[in-house]
């Protein structure tokens, strides 16, 4: 029997609560029997800043053990040298589970610009795209998205009101925090010294 196999990629830079919810949620939802969470290398559309691949892997993992077995960090896109494609993160992990259902877990805002992305019409056909909307007016311009791509699933799911960038400035200027990070993802930004400089 196939297993649902869910991806969750982003810069998760820093990983928040609003991210947990929405892995929490798609697992819930999706009956996925496996979950797969995927740092971005060095992403097409948006920067990373200064902060490593390898710090960013570490903290998904101090913030999203708390959904246990389900759940794993992937290291997939660590490997890739030069910009990494969803398209081909996708391919490459469907090669390790050949008979999966998958689907691609995005955020609105990645939504919106989906038809942007490298090959995204041959990404439609290798998985099922599932987004998270927000609230009632996010959710229309997420259908209005959905009737020009087709194949996609929408979850409504209550997000956190705090973006990673939000959390970053936040933090530069010294300001409370912690309400948005698990205690683990804040220790470890504050013992790596994460996000203080600038």
């Amino acid at each position: 029997m196939p297993i649902k196999l869910g991806i969750y990629g982003g810069s998760f830079n820093p990983p928040h609560k609003g991210h947990l919810n929405v892995a929490s949620f798609a697992i819930d939802n999706l009956n996925l029997n496996k979950l797969l969470i995927v740092p971005n290398g060095i992403p097409p559309h948006k920067k990373s800043g200064d902060i490593s691949f390898d710090h960013r892997f570490k903290m998904c993992e101090q913030t999203f053990f708390l959904l246990g077995k389900e759940t794993e960090i992937s290291d997939i896109e660590g490997k890739i040298k030069g910009k990494s494609y969803t398209i081909n993160t996708v391919r490459a992990i469907k090669s390790l589970y050949p008979l999966a259902e998958t689907y691609l877990i995005v955020g609105s805002d990645m939504l919106f610009s989906f038809r942007e992305w490298h090959e995204y019409k041959k990404l439609l056909n290798e998985c099922c795209v599932v987004v998270a909307a927000r609230n009632v007016a996010e959710r229309k311009k997420i259908e209005k998205a959905v009737v020009e791509l087709g194949k996609v699933i929408i979850l409504d799911i209550e997000a956190m009101p705090m973006s990673s960038s939000e959390i970053r400035e936040k933090i530069r200027e010294g300001s409370e925090v912690s309400g948005y990070l698990t205690v683990e993802t804040m220790r470890y930004i504050e013992v790596n010294q994460l996000y203080r400089g600038g």
